[in-house]
C-alpha cells in the first residue's frame, strides 16, 4: 500500500468501534476515495495484520481490531 491508502485506513479505522475486516475498510475508501487509489483486499489484509491485533475469522474472512 502506498502512504496515501496507509493513511486514509488509519482515519478510517479511527472512526471505527469494534472489529473490522480489510473487506469493510476497502469498503470505505471506495466510499471516499473512489475506486482509482484503492488497492486490493489482499494489501489491505496485509497491512491490518501487520498493525492491528488479529481476532478470528467471521464468514472465511480475517477480523482484526484495534491493539
Amino acid at each position: 500500500m502506498n502512504k496515501h491508502c496507509i493513511r486514509w485506513a488509519n482515519e478510517i479505522i479511527k472512526d471505527i468501534d469494534g472489529t473490522f475486516s480489510a473487506k469493510t475498510i476497502k469498503d470505505k475508501l471506495i466510499e471516499k476515495h473512489g475506486t482509482k487509489y484503492v488497492v486490493s483486499t489482499i494489501s489491505i489484509g496485509v497491512f491490518l495484520s501487520r498493525n492491528y491485533k488479529i481476532m478470528g475469522k467471521r464468514n472465511d474472512r480475517l477480523i482484526y481490531a484495534k491493539r
